[in-house]
């Protein structure tokens, strides 16, 4: 069984608390400043208003970068929902692959939020997930899902693996192109199976796409120094 890190069932992954600390003890530092050192504060309420966006605009920033999705739950419960339910489909299938799989799950990579990333001596995949219901087409040389554009998320996914690619060859001086696979959780039937290099497949076949695409032969020493990198930087 592949060992799963990251992923807790109908939990939100959670911002660390300091770095919200951080964020907000600096910005009211900075107003407690300007109104402390100057006793005509009335006359720079524009710059205090812009310090208080600025604020706001980083603690938006830094919840976002930790999970994308966070205001769904607030603003738009159904696709939440569908979001926790995508999610669990795509982790029970991983779940299936043997035990030299590791899968590490939502997290934020230099940046960019990664859905799940599967490593393995056989291969590195990126797996992203389009949560939106409608059948998957191609239309004007864009994924959709119904009538909504993937564009960013089979964007995300390139930009994902070719990330991976760079950190690989800095540290191991070798390069290796994580596979990107997109998994519409929702979507009633598919009429693409691969688009721009990404394959596409439903939960149900995900684990059977993996062991079949992974024809790689990477080092042990490299897929395990890595594996353990990410974990201490991003999970630790």
């Amino acid at each position: 069984m592949a060992q799963i890190v990251g992923y807790q069932q109908g939990k939100e992954q959670k911002v660390p608390l300091t770095q919200v600390a951080l964020i907000v003890i600096v910005g009211f530092s900075l107003i407690g400043f300007m109104l402390v050192s100057d006793q005509k504060w009335q006359e720079h309420m524009v710059s205090l208003v812009c310090a208080v966006l600025v604020i706001l605009v980083l603690v938006y920033f830094a919840f976002n970068r930790k999970n994308p999705n966070w205001w769904k739950r607030y603003f738009k419960k159904a696709d939440h929902a569908r979001h926790l339910q995508g999610e669990k489909k795509i982790v029970e299938a991983l779940s299936k692959l043997g035990d030299d799989y590791t899968i590490l799950c939502g997290f934020t990579l230099e940046l960019i939020h990664v859905s799940f990333l599967v490593l393995s001596p056989k291969g590195i995949f990126v797996i992203g997930k389009a949560t939106l219901p409608g059948a998957i087409r191609v239309e004007q040389e864009t994924l959709m899902a119904g009538d909504e554009s993937l564009a960013k998320c089979t964007g995300n996914l390139w930009r994902v693996s070719h990330l991976v690619n760079l950190l690989i060859k800095k540290g191991y001086s070798t390069e290796i192109m994580p596979k990107p696979i997109l998994v519409p959780t929702h979507s009633d039937s598919l009429q693409e199976a691969l688009f721009d290099g990404i394959s596409i497949v439903k939960p149900e076949g995900l684990a059977l796409l993996v062991e079949t695409l992974a024809t790689e032969e990477i080092r042990p020493d490299l897929i395990h120094g890595f594996t353990a990198y990410l974990y201490q930087r991003y999970f630790k």
